[in-house]
Protein backbone atom coordinates (compact mmCIF):
# COMPACT_ATOMS: atom_id res chain seq x y z
CA UNK A 1 0.00 0.00 0.00
CA UNK A 2 1.33 3.23 -0.98
CA UNK A 3 1.34 5.47 1.84
CA UNK A 4 2.48 9.36 3.04
CA UNK A 5 1.53 10.35 6.79
CA UNK A 6 2.10 13.45 8.69
CA UNK A 7 2.25 12.73 12.47
CA UNK A 8 2.08 15.59 14.61
CA UNK A 9 3.48 15.31 18.20
CA UNK A 10 1.35 16.81 21.17
CA UNK A 11 2.42 18.64 23.43
CA UNK A 12 1.65 17.28 27.19
CA UNK A 13 -1.07 20.54 27.52
CA UNK A 14 -2.20 19.17 24.34
CA UNK A 15 -2.74 15.98 25.41
CA UNK A 16 -4.51 16.42 28.40
CA UNK A 17 -6.86 18.40 26.38
CA UNK A 18 -7.80 16.08 23.68
CA UNK A 19 -8.37 13.39 26.43
CA UNK A 20 -11.10 15.38 27.75
CA UNK A 21 -12.16 15.92 24.34
CA UNK A 22 -12.71 12.27 23.86
CA UNK A 23 -14.32 12.09 26.82
CA UNK A 24 -16.97 15.11 25.42
CA UNK A 25 -17.31 14.09 22.22
CA UNK A 26 -16.07 17.18 20.62
CA UNK A 27 -13.77 15.59 18.20
CA UNK A 28 -15.94 15.83 14.87
CA UNK A 29 -15.06 19.09 15.20
CA UNK A 30 -11.15 18.32 14.70
CA UNK A 31 -11.93 16.19 12.18
CA UNK A 32 -13.59 18.45 10.30
CA UNK A 33 -10.76 21.66 10.66
CA UNK A 34 -8.54 18.44 9.48
CA UNK A 35 -10.29 17.30 6.36
CA UNK A 36 -10.58 21.52 5.25
CA UNK A 37 -6.92 21.75 5.74
CA UNK A 38 -5.95 18.48 4.03
CA UNK A 39 -8.77 19.03 0.93
CA UNK A 40 -6.00 19.66 -1.78
CA UNK A 41 -4.31 16.53 -1.57
CA UNK A 42 -6.64 13.36 -2.66
CA UNK A 43 -7.51 15.98 -5.75
CA UNK A 44 -3.92 16.69 -6.59
CA UNK A 45 -2.68 12.97 -6.19
CA UNK A 46 -5.79 11.47 -8.30
CA UNK A 47 -5.50 13.76 -11.26
CA UNK A 48 -1.96 13.09 -11.42
CA UNK A 49 -2.80 8.93 -11.65
CA UNK A 50 -5.46 9.89 -14.03
CA UNK A 51 -3.05 11.94 -16.10
CA UNK A 52 -0.03 9.22 -16.94
CA UNK A 53 0.60 8.23 -19.59
CA UNK A 54 -1.42 5.58 -21.67
CA UNK A 55 -1.43 4.04 -25.46
CA UNK A 56 -4.80 3.61 -24.84
CA UNK A 57 -7.21 6.65 -26.34
CA UNK A 58 -9.87 7.09 -24.56
CA UNK A 59 -9.84 6.56 -20.55
CA UNK A 60 -13.01 4.21 -18.80
CA UNK A 61 -13.67 3.51 -15.33
CA UNK A 62 -12.30 0.36 -15.90
CA UNK A 63 -8.86 1.27 -16.78
CA UNK A 64 -6.01 0.73 -14.68
CA UNK A 65 -5.12 4.42 -14.13
CA UNK A 66 -8.89 5.24 -12.87
CA UNK A 67 -8.53 2.43 -10.72
CA UNK A 68 -5.84 3.62 -9.10
CA UNK A 69 -7.42 7.30 -8.71
CA UNK A 70 -10.38 5.77 -7.23
CA UNK A 71 -8.67 4.09 -4.82
CA UNK A 72 -6.65 7.28 -3.30
CA UNK A 73 -7.94 8.11 0.38
CA UNK A 74 -7.58 10.17 3.29
CA UNK A 75 -7.26 8.67 7.06
CA UNK A 76 -7.43 10.88 9.94
CA UNK A 77 -6.72 10.01 13.67
CA UNK A 78 -6.67 12.08 16.55
CA UNK A 79 -5.28 10.24 19.59
CA UNK A 80 -4.42 10.17 23.06
CA UNK A 81 -1.01 10.25 21.41
CA UNK A 82 -0.76 12.25 18.31
CA UNK A 83 -3.01 13.94 15.43
CA UNK A 84 -2.52 12.63 12.11
CA UNK A 85 -3.16 12.61 8.50
CA UNK A 86 -2.10 10.04 5.74
CA UNK A 87 -2.68 9.68 2.20
CA UNK A 88 -3.16 5.88 1.04
CA UNK A 89 -3.78 4.08 -1.92
CA UNK A 90 -6.11 0.82 -1.59
CA UNK A 91 -7.42 -0.62 -4.76
CA UNK A 92 -9.45 -3.62 -4.15
CA UNK A 93 -10.43 -6.62 -6.31
CA UNK A 94 -7.26 -8.02 -6.85
CA UNK A 95 -5.77 -5.16 -7.49
CA UNK A 96 -3.60 -4.21 -4.13
CA UNK A 97 -0.25 -4.03 -5.23
CA UNK A 98 -1.08 -1.91 -8.80
CA UNK A 99 -0.22 1.26 -7.17
CA UNK A 100 2.77 0.21 -6.01
CA UNK A 101 3.67 -1.76 -9.02
CA UNK A 102 3.14 1.93 -11.01
CA UNK A 103 4.93 3.47 -8.45
CA UNK A 104 7.84 1.55 -8.84
CA UNK A 105 8.24 0.05 -5.30
CA UNK A 106 7.90 -3.14 -6.25
CA UNK A 107 9.08 -4.68 -10.02
CA UNK A 108 5.60 -5.21 -12.45
CA UNK A 109 5.92 -8.52 -14.47
CA UNK A 110 3.40 -9.38 -16.98
CA UNK A 111 2.53 -11.65 -19.61
CA UNK A 112 2.04 -10.91 -23.41
CA UNK A 113 0.99 -12.55 -26.44
CA UNK A 114 4.33 -12.67 -28.67
CA UNK A 115 7.58 -13.48 -28.68
CA UNK A 116 8.52 -12.47 -24.95
CA UNK A 117 6.84 -14.48 -22.28
CA UNK A 118 6.93 -11.90 -19.77
CA UNK A 119 7.91 -7.69 -20.02
CA UNK A 120 8.98 -5.31 -17.41
CA UNK A 121 6.61 -2.61 -17.04
CA UNK A 122 8.94 0.55 -16.25
CA UNK A 123 7.54 2.26 -13.41
CA UNK A 124 5.88 5.37 -13.65
CA UNK A 125 6.28 7.67 -10.09
CA UNK A 126 3.50 9.44 -9.57
CA UNK A 127 2.23 8.86 -5.63
CA UNK A 128 5.13 10.19 -4.07
CA UNK A 129 6.71 13.35 -5.94
CA UNK A 130 3.51 14.81 -6.07
CA UNK A 131 2.66 14.04 -2.09
CA UNK A 132 6.61 15.91 -1.76
CA UNK A 133 4.67 19.42 -3.48
CA UNK A 134 2.16 18.78 -1.16
CA UNK A 135 3.01 18.13 2.34
CA UNK A 136 4.84 21.33 3.44
CA UNK A 137 1.88 23.19 2.83
CA UNK A 138 -0.71 20.64 4.23
CA UNK A 139 1.91 20.42 7.70
CA UNK A 140 1.18 24.12 8.18
CA UNK A 141 -2.34 24.02 7.52
CA UNK A 142 -2.79 21.17 9.95
CA UNK A 143 -0.55 23.00 12.69
CA UNK A 144 -2.78 25.95 12.37
CA UNK A 145 -5.50 24.05 12.29
CA UNK A 146 -4.71 22.29 15.33
CA UNK A 147 -3.72 26.01 17.09
CA UNK A 148 -7.08 27.19 16.24
CA UNK A 149 -8.59 24.01 17.79
CA UNK A 150 -6.79 24.21 21.05
CA UNK A 151 -7.87 28.09 21.21
CA UNK A 152 -11.43 27.09 20.84
CA UNK A 153 -11.41 24.50 23.30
Amino acid sequence: MAQARITMTLSPESRRQLLKLSRAEIKPELRRALMTSTSGAVPAVRAKARSLPSKKRKRTKLSLRSQIAMAIKRRIGATYRGVWVAIVSEPHGGLANLARCVEGEIPWVHPTFGHAPDVDQKPMPFFYDTLEKIIPGMEVAVRDALIRFERKV
